[in-house]
């Protein structure tokens, strides 16, 4: 289809927030208030063993991305 192959290894991901630094310290805690209320998702049928999720931090800097790990959760 013309798009190249990206040579790194796959690493499946899901963005929760994008929360812009120079919000006001009440602004982000509603912003994690509003997560703390939100009802699990139901379950998708998976393809593949999951076996730990990673809550990471990322810094979208000028030189690229910097991650954080934040935990380690074990499936």
């Amino acid at each position: 289809m013309g798009f190249e192959i990206d040579s790194r290894p796959f690493t499946p991901h899901l963005t929760l927030a994008r929360v812009p630094r120079d919000l006001d310290p009440a602004t982000i805690r509603a912003v994690g208030a509003w997560f703390a209320v939100r009802q699990a998702l139901a379950p998708l049928p998976l393809t593949q063993a999951v076996r730990a999720v990673h809550l990471m931090r990322s810094e979208l800097l000028p030189s690229g991305a910097r991650y954080t790990p934040v935990a380690v959760f074990g499936c």
